[in-house]
C-alpha cells in the first residue's frame, strides 16, 4: 500500500500505569472468581537417592527493577523444624519469582489421609480482573495480584497447603535425605509450584471431560494444554465441553505445555504433562511426566529436589511470572478511508528487554498475505508509534501486535495470533450497538425515581443511551444514561407519588452508535417494559395462605402464583428455569412483594414451605460475597419499600445437602436439569424481631427475592403455607390461622383429620379435590362444637395429590395438601 500523507487518522490507545492490560477493549471491569480442587503429591514406597542444589542464580524470573519478591507465610499446628525447612523452600522461590505484591501462603500440619503426602492449590482464581492478559481465563490469585500490581484479596491467603503429619520427613537443609524419609523442602517447592499456577479446573468423570468450574472456563494452566495433534483442549470449537471427545483427550496420555512465543512451539513443547488412561483427581493433567522432576506426581524417598528445573521454570514463565504486556486498546471502526493509520502501543515488561522491535502486522486478505510495519520507540518512554498505510482502502483489516526480543522470543496480542487476531471495519456501519439490561418490573408508589442500567457497546462506539419511557400512556421527556464505568451506563427516571399512585409505567432503552446513520438498538424489541406499581393495602396483625386463594395479596417480578407439575395445589414459585443476569457485576431479581404490611407482633414469626434449587455457593462465603454465587432471601422493609433489610442471611440449596446434591450431579453447561416436587418441602422459620433491626410494632411489608448471576441456573425457588404471626379470625385479617391436622400424610387408604376454631356450629362442609379442582369426595358433618377428630375412607380415589377442604359455609375455608401412595 502506498502512502499519501493529504490525509491521516490518529487512533492512540489510552496508557495506563499497570503491569499488563487486557486484549478485551471493551470488557466491564469485574472479578469472575472460582475455587479448584487441591492437587495432591503422593507418597511412594519407592526410594532414590538424589539431590539437585538450589539454582545458581535464583534470579531467573526475577524482575531487575522489583528485586526479590516476599512471601509470607501463617502456620497452623508446624512442629519448629518442620517451619525452619520451609523457610528455606521459600527463601528459593523468592529468588526466583517477582511480584511487588506479598505472597501469602497458610500451610496447615495435619493428618490428610493414606497415600498422600501434601495438598497444594491457590486459594483462588480470579479472571477479567484489571489488567489481565487473556480474557475469560482464570488466573491463580498469587498471579493475578502480580499482573495487577495490587492486592486483590486483602487479609487472605493466595495459596492453601497441607502437610501430612503421619508420614516420615526428612526437614534437612543439605538435601542428604536418607532412603527412609521423603524431603520435605522437595514437598514444599513442589506445592508452592501448585499455589503459582500449576493448577486448574480440568475435571473427568469416567465419561465426560470438562472445566469443573461454574462458568465451564479454563485457567491460564489449562489454557496452554494442548494434544499431539496441535489442538488446543481448552478451545470449545474443537473440543465440546462437557464431551466424550474431551475426555478422551485428557486420558489420552498424550497432552503437552507448549509456549506459543517461538515459531516451533509445537514440534517442541516445554513439557509433556500426566494424563494417564484412567483419570485421576488431584493427578491428572497438574503434573508433569518427567521421571525425576520436582513436578512430577509422585514423591520419592531419599529424592531431594531443591531447584524446580527449566521446565517448570519456562510454564511460570507462559504463565505470566514472566511477562512481556502491551499497553494497548483494540482500534474502534470507523467509515471514512484514510491514507493512513497513526498507531501507538505501551510496552510493561518484568524482564530485561534490550532494543526490542515492536511491529504491527496487518493483511486485508484474511492473512493469506501480510504486511507489517516496525513501531518506532518514543524517546524517554516505553511507548511505540508508527503509521499504517492505508491508502483509503475500505474493508476489513486484521491486525495483532508482535514484540521480538534481541534472543528472538516473541510476544504477541492476541497471544495466539495470527490464528486469533484483532479486527477493523473501514466504511459504511450498518451494525447497531448490543445492548444488555435487566429489567426493572416493580417500583414502589413512594420512589423519588427508578434506576436503571444497562451495559451498551459498539464496534464504532456509543453516541448515547436513553431511556424512553411512558406514564399513563403519555411519553415522557427522555432519561439519559451516562457512562459510569467501561460500557456501563446508568441513570434514573424521576418519579413522584402523584403520579404513580393511580398510574402505569413503561419503558424501553434506546442505544444510538456514532455511526454516520446512527444505528440504534431498541430493548425490548417491540413494545416496552411494563413496570409494576406497588400500593400497600392496609396493615394487618397476622397474614396466612396456602396460595389456592388470594393471588392478588402479590405484586411479582418473574414469580407466579399457579399449580406446578409436581405439587399438590397452588404455590408460589419463581419461573422454571430462573433467568440469569444480562451482564456481569449485577444480579437479576426475582420477586414477589406481599401487599399487606403486618404489624408486628411480640416474639412475631413468619413460617413457610420451601423448595430452594438455586446454584450452591463456595463453601464458607457469605451471601454478599461474589463466590456465594445465586440466593434466595426474605426481607423487610418498614418505609413502604424504600429501603429494605434481611430478615435472615440469603441462602441457596446449600442449606440442605439433598438440594444441593441434586442441583450439582444434574447440571450441564451451566444449567440444573434438577426440577423441584411436593416431597422436597422443609420448613422454613424466621423470628421475626430476633437480629432483625425490626422491633414489636413495626409496621413492616415483606418480599421474596431470588438474586441470580450471569451464569448457572436452575429450576429455582417455590413456597407455600406461608403465615405470619398467628392469624386470628377477625375480619382484619385475611384468613384465619389454619388448625387443620390431616395423618398420616401421604396415606394409603385412609387419613385421620382433626380440626378447630369453628365455634359451635350446626353443620361444616369437608371435601377432597385433585388438582384439576373437580370434587373425589365430599361429606357434611353436623352439630359441630368447636372441634373434631374424623377419619376419611379414601380407598376409592387413585394415587396423587389432592386438597383436603373444611368450610363454615360461608367464608371460612381450612386447606390441607395431602398426597395418597
Amino acid at each position: 500500500m502506498k502512502k499519501n500523507k493529504k490525509m491521516k487518522r490518529t487512533l492512540w490507545a489510552g496508557l495506563i500505569v499497570a503491569v499488563t492490560y487486557s486484549v478485551q477493549a471493551q470488557k466491564i471491569n469485574i472479578l469472575g472468581e472460582a475455587y479448584s480442587k487441591s492437587m495432591v503429591n503422593i507418597a511412594s514406597e519407592e526410594s532414590n537417592k538424589k539431590y539437585v542444589a538450589p539454582p545458581a542464580q535464583f534470579n531467573r524470573l526475577k524482575s531487575a527493577k522489583s528485586g526479590k519478591s516476599e512471601i509470607n507465610v501463617t502456620y497452623v499446628d508446624f512442629p519448629e523444624e518442620a517451619r525452619q525447612a520451609f523457610e528455606y523452600a521459600v527463601s528459593i522461590w523468592e529468588g526466583l519469582i517477582a511480584s511487588a505484591v506479598p505472597v501469602k501462603i497458610l500451610a496447615t500440619w495435619e493428618d490428610i489421609g493414606d497415600n498422600i503426602l501434601a495438598l497444594g492449590r491457590p486459594a483462588t482464581f480470579y479472571m477479567n480482573f484489571e489488567s489481565t492478559p487473556l480474557a475469560d481465563v482464570y488466573y491463580p490469585v498469587a498471579l493475578a495480584e502480580k499482573l495487577a500490581g495490587k492486592d486483590i484479596n486483602p487479609g487472605q491467603p493466595d495459596i492453601f497447603c497441607n502437610f501430612s503429619n503421619t508420614y516420615p520427613w526428612y526437614f534437612g537443609l543439605d538435601g542428604n535425605a536418607p532412603e527412609t524419609r521423603y524431603d520435605f523442602i522437595t514437598a514444599v517447592l513442589h506445592e508452592i509450584a501448585h499455589g503459582l499456577g500449576f493448577s486448574g479446573f480440568f475435571k473427568d468423570n469416567g465419561e465426560m471431560g470438562f472445566f469443573d468450574n461454574g462458568n465451564n472456563l479454563p485457567s491460564v494452566y489449562d489454557y496452554y494444554i494442548f494434544n499431539e495433534g496441535n489442538q488446543q483442549l481448552a478451545d470449545q470449537s474443537v473440543f465440546f465441553r462437557p464431551s466424550v471427545e474431551l475426555h478422551q483427550q485428557l486420558t489420552s496420555e498424550k497432552l503437552k505445555f507448549f509456549q506459543p512465543a517461538y515459531a516451533d512451539e509445537m514440534n517442541n513443547p516445554i513439557g509433556w504433562v500426566y494424563a494417564p488412561p484412567v483419570w485421576k483427581d488431584g493427578e491428572s493433567i497438574y503434573h508433569l511426566t518427567t521421571g525425576n522432576g520436582l513436578m512430577g506426581t509422585f514423591a520419592l524417598k531419599g529424592q531431594a529436589i531443591h531447584s524446580p528445573g527449566n521446565e517448570v521454570l519456562e510454564i511460570l514463565s507462559e504463565l505470566g511470572w514472566s511477562s512481556v504486556s502491551f499497553d494497548f486498546d483494540e482500534l474502534k471502526d470507523f467509515e471514512e478511508p484514510c491514507a493512513e493509520l497513526n498507531v501507538g502501543v505501551g510496552v510493561l515488561s518484568n524482564i530485561q528487554l534490550n532494543n526490542p522491535v515492536v511491529s504491527f502486522v496487518y493483511s486485508t486478505d484474511n492473512f493469506q498475505t501480510s504486511d507489517s510495519i516496525t513501531l518506532q520507540v518514543e524517546r524517554g518512554t516505553n511507548r511505540f508509534s508508527g503509521e499504517i498505510p492505508l491508502d483509503y482502502y475500505s474493508g476489513e483489516v486484521e491486525y495483532y501486535l508482535k514484540l521480538t526480543t534481541e534472543s528472538g522470543k516473541i510476544f504477541k496480542l492476541p497471544l495466539s495470533a495470527p490464528s486469533k487476531k484483532f479486527s477493523l471495519q473501514i466504511g459504511p456501519d450498518y451494525i447497531p450497538p448490543t445492548v444488555a439490561h435487566n429489567p426493572e418490573k416493580i417500583v414502589n408508589a413512594n420512589s423519588a425515581g427508578l434506576h436503571l442500567s444497562a451495559v451498551a457497546k459498539d464496534n464504532m462506539g456509543i453516541k448515547s443511551v436513553k431511556v424512553e419511557y411512558k406514564l399513563n400512556g403519555t411519553f415522557q421527556e427522555p432519561c439519559v444514561l451516562s457512562l459510569t464505568e467501561d460500557d456501563i451506563y446508568e441513570g434514573e427516571i424521576g418519579l413522584s407519588y402523584e403520579i404513580l399512585k393511580t398510574g402505569t409505567l413503561e419503558y424501553r432503552l434506546v442505544a444510538e452508535d456514532k455511526s454516520n446513520i446512527g444505528n440504534k438498538r431498541i430493548l425490548p424489541s417491540s413494545g416496552f417494559y411494563l413496570v409494576n406499581i406497588f400500593n400497600p393495602l392496609t396493615p394487618v396483625t397476622s397474614y396466612f395462605t396456602d396460595f389456592e386463594y388470594g393471588a392478588g395479596d402479590f405484586v411479582t417480578a418473574d414469580f407466579s402464583i399457579s399449580r406446578v407439575a409436581g405439587f399438590a395445589g397452588n404455590i408460589l414459585h419463581t419461573r422454571h428455569p430462573y433467568p440469569v443476569s444480562a451482564f456481569e457485576n449485577e444480579k437479576y431479581d426475582l420477586m414477589a412483594q406481599l401487599k399487606y404490611p403486618v404489624i408486628l407482633p411480640e416474639n412475631g414469626v413468619m413460617r413457610f414451605d420451601e423448595v430452594v434449587l438455586v446454584e450452591p455457593g463456595e463453601e464458607g462465603v457469605s451471601y454478599t460475597d461474589e463466590l456465594f454465587w445465586d440466593f434466595v432471601i426474605v426481607e423487610g422493609s418498614r418505609d413502604n419499600g424504600l429501603t429494605w433489610h434481611p430478615l435472615t442471611p440469603g441462602y441457596d440449596s446449600g442449606v440442605s445437602s439433598d438440594w444441593a446434591y441434586l442441583f450439582e450431579s444434574s447440571t450441564i453447561n451451566n444449567k440444573s436439569q434438577a426440577v423441584g416436587n411436593q416431597g422436597m418441602f422443609l420448613k422454613k422459620t424466621i423470628k421475626l424481631t430476633e437480629d432483625t433491626g425490626f422491633s414489636p410494632g413495626d409496621i413492616v411489608i415483606f418480599r421474596f427475592r431470588l438474586a441470580s448471576d450471569k451464569s448457572v441456573s436452575g429450576w429455582g425457588w417455590a413456597i407455600d403455607n406461608l403465615e405470619i404471626k398467628k392469624s386470628t379470625t377477625t375480619n382484619a385479617d385475611i384468613m384465619v390461622q389454619n388448625k387443620l391436622k390431616a395423618y398420616p400424610n401421604p396415606f394409603d387408604n385412609q387419613i385421620f383429620i382433626e380440626y378447630s376454631g369453628f365455634g359451635s356450629m350446626e353443620k361444616i362442609d369437608i371435601s377432597v379435590t385433585n388438582l384439576a379442582g373437580i370434587p373425589v369426595y365430599s361429606e357434611e358433618a353436623t352439630d359441630v362444637s368447636g372441634e373434631m377428630k374424623k377419619v376419611l375412607e379414601l380407598n376409592s380415589i387413585d394415587s396423587g395429590f389432592y386438597l383436603l377442604k373444611i368450610s363454615d359455609g360461608s367464608s371460612k375455608v381450612f386447606s390441607k395438601k395431602i398426597i395418597k401412595r
